[in-house]
């Protein structure tokens, strides 16, 4: 999953480029490594996400074989919008529920100053490892589920039914 971005990698690094140009940012070790931390940070929260999702199917095999990649197209999607504006209840489930705002949104705010509490500095990052342990409790759950009653979507020689 990290890698099916990776297209999009070259045209981001020469945007912030010609952005940081133009705004005259003068990047310091800690803005890199708070950079650094960030980007992580997101890949994490993407994974973690899609992890998430995929874990349904050890609950419903023939409903959530397809759900993981339709509910990473959906972050995918919503990812470039700014989120300024939005009420405080679709805010606040954009940051939480499908956490889509700790993809760019929030980060993007922290790195150019826009938040400017220390506490935010580490918010992506913080949300990033709650989140990724709450996926990775759900999973776990999931295949002692998978352990106790098996699969009826595969017959015993591994072929579909």
């Amino acid at each position: 999953m990290p890698f099916s971005g990776s297209a999009s990698l070259l045209p981001g690094l020469l945007v912030m480029g010609w952005s940081a140009a133009t705004m005259l940012l003068v990047p310091t070790a800690s803005w890199v490594a708070l950079l650094v931390a960030n980007v992580l940070a997101s890949a994490a929260i993407l994974l973690a996400f899609s992890f998430l999702w995929g874990s349904l199917a050890f609950w419903a095999p023939r409903a959530a074989e397809e759900i993981s990649s339709v509910a990473s197209g959906m972050l995918r999607t919503l990812m470039p919008f700014p989120l300024d504006g939005l009420g405080p209840i679709t805010l606040a489930s954009l940051m939480s529920v499908l956490s889509v705002g700790f993809l760019a949104w929030f980060p993007t705010r922290v790195l150019l100053g826009l938040e400017a509490e220390a506490t935010y500095y580490m918010a992506t990052p913080l949300f990033a490892v709650a989140f990724w342990l709450f996926s990775a409790w759900v999973f776990n759950r999931g295949l002692k589920e998978y352990g106790r009653i098996g699969s009826q979507r595969y017959l015993s020689f591994g072929h579909r039914r």
